[in-house]
């Protein structure tokens, strides 16, 4: 059997907001894409997701948080995709050189 993906997790806080990744990888445990839930305490109060064309979505399902609240989360989010799709283009540029 050829394994084609992996599922790798992580983990961002901001405030008493948690955001739970997956983020799939390709057999040269590249990342391919990225799920994320938002949760306020138990309830999910939000998703994101990613690709390596950096298509991101982000959405709210409750109004529990402020409107700084979720830009906070937003900006968390944008940066957690921004590092992990740069860290796995870096180190495919570098094996091409």
């Amino acid at each position: 059997m050829e394994i084609e993906r992996t599922t790798s997790t992580g983990t961002s806080t901001v405030g008493a907001v948690i955001i739970r990744y997956e983020i799939s990888k390709d057999k040269n445990d590249n990342p391919v894409s990225l799920r994320a839930n938002i949760y306020k305490e138990l309830d999910i109060i939000g998703n994101a997701n990613a690709n390596t064309q950096r298509e991101i979505g982000i959405s709210f399902r409750e109004n529990d948080l402020t409107a700084q609240q979720r830009k906070a989360v937003t900006d968390q989010i944008l940066d957690d995709v921004e590092q992990t799709f740069s860290v796995a283009n870096s180190e495919s540029s570098q094996a091409s050189e």
